[in-house]
């Protein structure tokens, strides 16, 4: 019964959000669902909507590019403060913004969620989520990706899903605070009521989840780099066994705060598909600022990343550096000298093994 409700409240018979065109479906009836389908996209939302605040944000928003053969995965991470993001043509706010989402610190990525169920909610007629579906068309324009499918889960829900697998397993690289930052109403600063310390910690949902908002002390890039290790442990942590005596803990729990467009005959096909995953290479593409710039973003090179990081290209020997041909992108060089500090980020322009930058 706790299953039957679950898969009734969670994933539809038939989805209630557009999907992107030619988006990926397995076929579950087949001994291997994914056996047409080389590559799918998800996009994975944290939202930071709760009773104290007005509006959805997209607090976390990172792509999951999975390779459906090997199960090797490439976990993208956008920064949410991301200036003059496009809209595709195909997007009515194209219409409002057609050489992106410029108004200044106002207009950043996780804002177009609001901007389109908020301030223009009369532009999808028909459509009952418009910030979704918008939010998605930006990031897929970003990326140069198609995205498959999404899931979304809101910070309550992602406190709760920790609790109910039993806790995580984290290497924190140094000592993480607990509480700071400021009060959303009013700007006042907050206090610090506790720590995360260093080394390997077995976190339960309420430290999970500050490992992985926390930003006293440290800024988004680092707190990027921290929700892409959380995502990458429990993965890596998933156990059927153990979660069957929590299951109905963890059935509560999603029917609450998860929102998915995985249809219910495609679950036996994500089923295979996750324990592929976990034998395959999960790494890592953050846009830090070393990178590229939030507020002047050169797409076309985070689109070139992205393509890089999910088809690498051979080891070559190096040559002589190419003077670029007018009229063709090419990426930035980035000075040593303004390269991060934190583990994992020393060469980040290109995707890393998950383990080694955790």
């Amino acid at each position: 019964m706790v299953q039957r409700d679950l898969v009734t409240s969670v994933f539809a018979d038939q989805s209630n959000v557009p999907t992107a065109d030619g988006a990926a479906k397995p076929r579950s009836e087949q001994k291997d669902p994914w056996k047409d389908i080389p590559r799918v996209n998800l996009l994975l939302l944290g939202s930071d909507a709760g009773a104290d605040r007005t509006g959805v944000r997209t607090d976390s928003m990172m792509v999951v590019s999975i390779d459906t053969k090997t199960g090797n995965t490439v976990l993208i991470g956008l920064p949410r403060n991301l200036q003059r993001v496009p809209f595709p043509e195909s997007n009515p706010l194209h219409a409002y913004w057609p050489n992106g989402f410029d108004c200044g610190s106002e207009c950043l990525l996780n804002a177009v969620w609001n901007q389109a169920s908020v301030q223009h909610p009369d532009l999808f007629r028909g459509n009952p989520n418009p910030g979704l579906t918008t939010t998605r068309d930006v990031i897929s324009e970003i990326t140069g990706l198609r995205i498959d499918t999404y899931a979304t889960i809101n910070l309550a829900g992602f406190q709760g899903l920790v609790n109910a697998m039993g806790g995580v397993d984290v290497n924190v690289t140094r000592r993480i605070p607990i509480g700071g930052g400021h009060n959303q109403r009013t700007g006042a600063a907050l206090p610090i009521t506790g720590w995360i310390e260093p080394g390997r910690q077995h976190l339960n949902g309420y430290k999970a989840l500050w490992f992985s908002r926390s930003r006293e002390g440290s800024d988004d890039y680092d707190r990027m780099r921290r929700q892409r290790c959380m995502v990458g442990n429990l993965v890596d942590q998933v156990n059927p066994v153990s979660l069957l005596a929590k299951y109905a803990d963890l059935a509560n729990v999603l029917k609450k705060n998860v929102t998915t467009d995985i249809q219910q005959d495609q679950l036996q096909a994500w089923v295979t598909l996750t324990q592929r995953m976990k034998n395959g290479k999960i790494t890592s593409l953050p846009f830090t600022s070393n990178v590229i710039s939030t507020v002047h973003p050169d797409y076309p090179a985070i689109r070139d990343y992205v393509h890089d990081a999910i088809y690498p290209k051979p080891a070559s020997k190096p040559t002589s550096t190419a003077t670029g041909t007018a009229g063709t992108s090419t990426k930035p060089t980035i000075p040593q000298a303004t390269r991060p500090t934190e583990a994992g980020d020393s060469d980040s322009k290109n995707a890393q093994d998950l383990s080694a930058v955790c």
